[in-house]
């Protein structure tokens, strides 16, 4: 494949080692996590989310985490599994089912390290808006066209259908 015309001859390799960086980042951390912790960094990182509070729903749950409604239920009910997280009917409408963090998936998560969500989170929030808005046109045009598949996950006020790494 040959570079854009208007690209640098040394771009296309910075581009592909930065992803190269998060990808060795993501697999060595996860190898980690699961063998020290047994514990998935989607669990760890939908478990950092319900630290910051309930939520009444999946659906909710999802949104916070920016994954698909079928990822989060699934990751969800392994953390309730674990006794990590409480499931707990609606008292409205016995139908809806809320989640909060237990006390032993607090004491979990002080002891576990931090996702690489979290820290590609933070680096994201480094950055301006204006930064934060043209890397993900970028990165979406670069999925776009390299034909990579997307899902139908939207996050928040987002045009764009997300790529969801939980699934």
């Amino acid at each position: 494949m040959m570079p854009a015309d208007n690209a640098a001859p040394m771009e296309p390799a910075r581009v592909l080692n930065a992803f190269r960086a998060i990808v060795r980042a993501s697999r060595t951390s996860t190898r980690a996590l699961e063998m020290r912790f047994g514990t998935s960094a989607a669990q760890l990182f939908m478990l950092r989310a319900l630290s910051t509070g309930d939520v009444g729903s999946v659906k909710e749950l999802a949104q916070r985490t920016n994954t698909h409604n079928s990822s989060a239920s699934v990751v969800v009910r392994r953390l309730c599994e674990r006794g990590f997280v409480r499931r707990t009917a609606s008292p409205e409408d016995r139908r809806r089912v809320g989640y909060s963090i237990t006390p032993d998936g607090l004491s979990y998560l002080g002891s576990a390290p931090r996702a690489i969500d979290d820290m590609l989170l933070d680096g994201l929030q480094a950055m301006s808006g204006e930064q934060q808005h043209r890397l993900a046109e970028l990165l979406h045009r670069l999925v776009v066209h390299s034909d990579i598949p997307m899902c139908d996950n939207h996050a928040p006020g987002d045009d764009h259908p997300a790529v969801d790494a939980a699934d």
